[in-house]
């Protein structure tokens, strides 16, 4: 039975330490732990030439309890070294049961291992639930849709399907036929349908609401804008003041204002019988648009000229300095380098030839 199985198991490994049978001794004291030591009896008790024989025994092992007296019972009269090894292993697995809290410390350990693995699983089954009611959802509303369309290509009225009933009665310009009254009412109610019988969802109500909120506000401030407008106006166009204002601004013009603008033909005013005379006069000079811009290079002027335009002649005038004495220098750089062709050509005895045919000008240096 179990028990003359687990004896067996315990004769042939005591044995094998003992006299280090296939290593037996030596994989012993390599093992670290527990776990090194359960693999070693495992690996030595699953050899061929056993045949099997301690297969059912070695399942042992996976309880800790029957693992520790397997153990203990090995170790006791055999190999020294073996049972002071064994003490070492075991001392060392107390040590990390007393870190890890003691008895408490594991209990809570595996208590919140087993907490977080339920919780794992019930968001599992939250997020395969609501994937499932989602796909349904969309079946749903493809169904919908397809019925809507089916309804519209009949000409029936949408409120008479989706509600069962039509708020403009016999007005209404689209069917009513008795078999469609109805139809959608629980699907559109399951999908939570929009716009069903002039029923808006949450968010279209609210986002009208704004809209109203907004427009309202805009109307308010354009006319808060018209009140000051029209009292600008009342107290300026109204007066007769303002007219008189703009009679004496249109006469106090300066001479360039007449002169330029004025017609050719003055009038001369007799002041003993009021006559009006009107003769011709001609203009001796004529008015540039800018002071001191008549084409000339002169400075004298730029003193009367506002800032702007005189920061642009200065540029105008330096820009062309400055071309004048790069033309210059690209002169004197290919004189120079005209120089340097001549004389290498003058060293090998040619002459420079001449550019063009008969009549044809003549490359000089």
């Amino acid at each position: 039975g179990k028990a003359a199985k687990k004896k067996a198991l315990l004769d042939w490994f005591h044995g094998a330490l003992k006299n280090d049978t296939d290593d037996a001794r030596a994989d012993f004291l390599k093992a670290r732990d527990y776990t090194a030591v359960a693999n070693v009896i495992r690996k030595h008790a699953r050899a061929p030439k056993h045949a099997g024989a301690h297969a059912d025994a070695i399942k042992l092992l996976d309880n800790k309890g029957h693992f520790l007296n397997i153990v203990d019972v090995v170790v006791k009269d055999g190999a020294a070294d073996a049972q002071t090894h064994w003490d070492k292993v075991k001392a060392h697995h107390r040590a990390k049961f007393e870190k890890a809290g003691g008895k408490d410390g594991v209990a809570e350990k595996k208590r919140a291992a087993r907490e977080a693995k339920e919780a794992f699983k019930a968001l599992q089954k939250e997020r395969a639930d609501r994937e499932a009611r989602l796909k349904e959802l969309a079946a749903d509303r493809k169904e919908y849709r397809r019925q809507m369309d089916e309804v519209r290509l009949k000409g029936t009225c949408l409120d008479w399907c989706n509600v069962g009933k039509c708020k403009f009665g016999e007005e209404c310009q689209f069917k009513h036929p008795e078999e469609l009254k109805g139809t959608l009412v629980s699907l559109a109610q399951k999908i939570k349908a929009r716009d069903v019988g002039g029923k808006k969802g949450k968010e279209r109500e609210e986002t009208d609401r704004r809209k109203k909120r907004k427009a309202a506000k805009k109307d308010k401030e354009r006319d808060g804008d018209d009140d000051d407008s029209s009292g600008s106006d009342d107290g300026s166009d109204g007066s007769e003041d303002s007219f008189d204002d703009i009679r004496a601004d249109d006469d106090n013009v300066d001479e360039y204002d007449s002169e330029d603008f004025d017609s050719d033909l003055d009038v001369d005013v007799d002041k003993s019988t009021g006559a009006k005379t009107k003769r011709k006069k001609r203009r001796d000079k004529v008015l540039s648009v800018l002071p001191g811009d008549d084409g000339s290079d002169s400075d004298d002027d730029d003193a009367d000229l506002p800032r702007m335009v005189r920061v642009r002649k200065q540029k105008e005038k330096e820009e062309a300095e400055w071309a004048k004495a790069e033309r210059a220098a690209k002169k004197a750089r290919q004189a120079k380098i005209l120089e340097k062709v001549k004389a290498a050509r003058a060293a090998k005895g040619l002459e420079m030839p001449k550019r063009g045919g008969p009549g044809g000008r003549e490359r000089s240096g």
